[in-house]
């Protein structure tokens, strides 16, 4: 892959090319000094997470898929756990979205939390009612936190209705740092 960069100047109000240089192109990987972020996603899911109790916060019981062209510093966690695990030297303060597309039997009440280190964040709690239809529910969270090296964050999901399965259809995570 190559990329001509030009230079130009303006002479009599006609641009003038000035100076032409080959060079890489594509992605390269990201920029020195770049600051820490990952994100993961999953579209399209049809595997239900169990449902034990109402109200309970649970694993999702899916793995998101590592986004490797914007990532610094994360991995995404495995064995049914929608979330990222921080590899960066330095602890930080990082900025962080999560969401889940959800569907259920009609008439549901869903909701997620974040959790650090799999323990639950009441504060990042949102809930969203499933009507008719099959409808799916909207759960969207955001919060900051601070990492240090090997602390994981991941997206809980409840029906807090019934112990109706819930089906995650599309989920995403975004960790950034916060200069």
């Amino acid at each position: 892959m190559s990329l001509a960069t030009v230079n130009i100047e303006t002479m009599d109000g006609r641009p003038h090319v000035v100076e032409v240089r080959q060079g890489p192109v594509g992605p390269q990987g990201p920029p020195t000094g770049s600051l820490p972020r990952g994100q993961i996603s999953i579209q399209g899911n049809s595997t239900p997470t169990n449902i034990i109790t109402a109200g309970a916060f649970v694993a999702a019981g899916i793995n998101g898929t590592l986004d490797t062209l914007t990532d610094i510093d994360f991995t995404a966690l495995a064995d049914g756990e929608f979330g990222l695990k921080y590899n960066g030297a330095e602890t930080k303060t990082f900025w962080i979205f999560g969401s889940y597309d959800c569907s259920d039997g009609n008439n549901q009440t869903l909701a997620i939390r974040m959790a650090k280190n799999g323990t639950a964040i009441p504060e990042t709690e949102c809930r969203a009612f499933t009507s008719s239809g099959g409808a799916e529910a909207k759960l969207v969270s955001t919060w900051m936190l601070e990492l240090a090296t090997g602390d994981e964050v991941s997206l809980l999901v409840a029906n807090i209705s019934s112990t109706n399965d819930v089906i995650i259809r599309r989920g995403r995570l975004v960790i950034n740092c916060i200069p």
